[in-house]
């Protein structure tokens, strides 16, 4: 859900976009224009005063991950027991507690049956249940992991299922991704077995369901007038004017958020709270730099991957890929190498004392200690070396890498 869109805006810059300050009179107020590269115009913000910007903050946009339930195995196996697995499931149609499935997955065992067995034996009964002709059919995969005393049952959102789409024409007409609430519980007729919660909690998987940019499109969708109701392809309003969206798909993008109160150019001041939201490709360090220091931010907690696979964002971010080569290097900003650079950005100090490790499809690519001074770590995807042991990507693959696939932790160096 986002902000009431009569009093939140929203701006899309990316990377060819130029930021523009203006101050009207020498006084403390002042609009944002944003042009394309030829400086055509494209956005111009409310007047805002900087005396009444009253909180704003750079935050990264995650993705929506598919979500995952883990039920762990019982400490042993009693003959004649009854084990069951509750599956309880609300919000099936969008309609909150009216729209419910609820079922029972159980196991009665028998002499000789190892946990294996019976978690095996549950895995199976659930999976008939849940996937049995029904409105539910498909959504859910029920599978096993693990061996011996350590089985566990995993369910998880199925991508495959249709009800978890969020496409292009969802966002054209205000359409929302079905979310469901799901309860799983064990009960063997006297309490709960297993080290599992009474209500097993969902996780995230690895596989994303609703990228970044998606979410960026469909906020700047939302925002894009002040009557999203009338202005767009939302049936039965009589009009069918589709706003043209600026957001990219292939993009990453970091959100600026400005919290102000209103103020107009003949000096008067309303103090009727807006929002003013601006989405940013992480390759436009320009724009970054200018709206950071316009709006006084810090960027405490942000965290950025840029990617470079071509002449042009070679030289905006030679810079920094300068201290990647040995002293002498011949290696210049006119002269693109034609390799792939991952640059992971940090504010300085943030990780201080910590090893930053990421991954690639899961796969652990080289370790960087941080120190207090530490505010980028630079990676060629055409080096072994830097990629560990994902596939190093060689010639016209370079624009094939998938961002969404990056994911990186930090633990205490050793």
């Amino acid at each position: 859900m986002y902000s009431d869109n009569q009093t939140g805006h929203l701006y899309v810059i990316n990377s060819g976009d130029k930021v523009k300050v203006s101050n009207l009179n020498g006084s403390d107020k002042f609009r944002i224009m944003i042009t394309d590269n030829n400086d055509k115009g494209i956005y111009t913000t409310d007047i805002l005063s900087k005396n009444l910007v009253l909180n704003s903050k750079l935050n990264t946009v995650n993705p929506i991950y598919y979500k995952k339930w883990t039920v762990n195995p019982m400490t042993s196996v009693v003959a004649g027991k009854t084990y069951s697995l509750y599956f309880y499931l609300e919000n099936m149609y969008g309609f909150g507690l009216q729209d419910r499935w609820d079922l029972a997955a159980a196991y009665t065992a028998k002499d000789g049956d190892t946990i294996k067995i019976a978690m095996t034996a549950l895995k199976e009964n659930l999976d008939s249940k849940l996937n049995e002709a029904g409105p539910i059919k498909g959504d859910f995969k029920v599978s096993t992991t693990g061996s011996d005393n350590n089985t566990k049952i995993i369910v998880e959102e199925n991508p495959a299922s249709k009800t978890y789409d969020f496409t292009y024409i969802d966002i054209l007409t205000h359409g929302r991704p079905n979310v469901y609430d799901v309860t799983l519980s064990t009960y063997d007729g006297e309490g709960l077995w297993g080290n599992n919660e009474r209500r097993i909690r969902e996780e995230n998987t690895t596989t994303i369901r609703i990228a970044a940019s998606k979410i960026v499109m469909d906020m700047e969708h939302y925002f894009a007038r002040n009557r999203a109701d009338l202005y767009d392809m939302t049936p039965n309003f009589g009009t069918n004017i589709i706003n043209e969206l600026r957001t990219n798909l292939n993009n990453t993008y970091v959100m600026l958020n400005v919290h102000y109160a209103f103020s107009d150019s003949q000096g008067y001041t309303y103090f009727s709270e807006k929002d003013l939201n601006i989405a940013i490709d992480v390759n436009n360090t320009d724009a970054m730099t200018e709206l950071a220091k316009t709006f006084n931010v810090e960027n405490n907690g942000f965290d950025s991957i840029g990617y470079i696979h071509d002449e042009e964002s070679w030289k905006a971010n030679y810079w920094r890929l300068a201290d990647y080569f040995a002293a002498g290097n011949t290696a210049n900003k006119e002269s693109w190498n034609g390799d792939g650079w991952l640059i992971f950005n940090f504010p300085a100090g943030k990780y201080a004392g910590r090893t930053f490790a990421p991954k690639y499809d899961n796969a652990a690519m080289a370790t960087v200690a941080m120190s207090g001074t530490t505010s980028y770590a630079i990676y060629s995807v055409t080096d072994a070396t830097d990629m560990g042991a994902a596939t190093p990507f060689t010639g016209d693959t370079l624009d094939e890498l998938d961002m969404s696939k990056i994911t990186y932790s930090t633990t205490p160096t050793v």
